[in-house]
């Protein structure tokens, strides 16, 4: 992961897309490996381990490929130099997420039982679904250093409410469904789908504007001299102060009530409920600042139109695709008899979402047909 994380920065600067592909042959050769490793070898957590190696390495050789050319660069003594004497700001941009990635540490203790866990993991499965929408950010950070143009975050933000509408409708409608294939006893978490799904719905967003912010930083730019307290002020440690902040409240917030509700309750699926619903509300506020600096800072027209038609188009399709699962999907016990249905209605919802749009917006028009025209080239 280390040297994966470290090609892909590389590539950030240079072949944006890389990551793209990368993913996407990270997916596909995780599945394969699964399958063979876990379900036809009998692996089981060794498998999901060694598939997920497998995975990484192929992600590797397709970021190695594409950054082929800066890796032949020499090293350079004044970048080193630099670096030790700044490795502080991005060692504090990792604070953030290990304070975020302690509260299943948490949940755990407190509560005694990893059977919370399982649920929540299971739930956030589906509900991260929207997570994917940040693939369509990898470009915008580089871009905006480079030419500054608040156009970019402007159709980047735009682009973004495009996918993870019906993401975010998606994971809603499919909640049900999709924890009954992962595992029937999975199915009473569907509300805590919900829950995380608008959640990541607003840190996608909040991510996006972070990056926003960061590239209009120009302290790093070639030939300024920077002291570190210049750099202790600048929005590279801003931004992360803030998500500390964030975090710090929601752990705290997080073993206060588990500590009071713990001990008042033996339903574990009560307890996930509210540990998500924590994390929901802690990050609305910083929604609603980072929207706030957001308008300030950048000079930039939101097509109010295309978005309430994606937000429509989304509530109608997978509305009427949930009903007729209502009255229609059978919950088969059997995987292979239960998910061919479950997937028929899925493409049927994603066809029609993209059907609609193509017809009432000319902004997925234009989208789509960029697309077509570089598949063929």
């Amino acid at each position: 992961m280390f040297i994966e994380h470290s090609l892909t920065a590389i590539n950030l600067g240079h072949n944006p897309q890389a990551s793209s592909y990368g993913f996407l042959v990270f997916e596909i050769l995780k599945i394969l490996a699964a399958l063979l490793l876990i379900y036809y070898l009998k692996f089981g957590l060794e498998g999901a381990i060694l598939a997920s190696l497998v995975a990484y390495i192929g992600k590797i050789g397709i970021q190695a490929f594409y950054s082929k050319d800066q890796l032949r660069s020499k090293l350079q003594k004044n970048y080193l130099i630099k670096w030790l004497k700044l490795f502080w700001v991005p060692t504090y941009r990792t604070l953030p997420s290990l304070l975020a990635s302690s509260d299943v540490v948490i949940f755990s203790i407190m509560t005694g039982s990893v059977v919370g866990v399982a649920y929540y993991t299971s739930a956030r499965t589906i509900g991260l679904l929207v997570n994917h929408v940040r693939g369509l950010n990898k470009g915008l950070y580089p871009k905006l250093l480079e030419s500054e143009k608040h156009e970019f975050l402007q159709e980047n933000l735009i682009k973004s409410f495009y996918f993870a509408f019906p993401l975010l409708a998606f994971s809603i409608t499919f909640a049900k469904p999709g924890l009954f294939a992962l595992n029937p006893i999975y199915q009473i978490a569907a509300p805590i789908v919900i829950l995380i799904g608008v959640r990541t719905f607003l840190t996608t967003f909040n991510r996006m504007l972070y990056d926003a912010h960061l590239a209009m930083e120009d302290i790093d730019k070639e030939g300024r001299k920077a002291s570190s307290k210049d750099y202790a002020r600048s929005k590279l440690v801003f931004i992360p102060t803030l998500e500390i902040a964030k975090q710090g409240i929601y752990v705290g917030v997080l073993a206060i009530l588990l500590y009071i509700y713990s001990s008042q309750t033996d339903s574990v699926i009560d307890l996930v409920f509210y540990w998500v619903a924590i994390s929901l509300v802690i990050e609305i506020p910083i929604t609603l600042y980072m929207t706030y600096l957001t308008k300030k800072s950048f000079k930039i027209k939101i097509d109010r139109i295309s978005i309430f038609k994606y937000l429509l188009t989304s509530v109608i399709v997978f509305g009427i695709i949930g009903l007729f699962m209502e009255e229609n999907l059978e919950y088969k016990n059997s995987i292979f008899e239960f998910l061919p249905s479950l997937l028929l209605y899925a493409i049927i919802s994603i066809i029609g979402y993209l059907v609609i749009t193509y017809l009432i917006d000319n902004r997925t028009r234009s989208l789509i047909k960029g697309i077509m025209n570089e598949v063929r080239k």
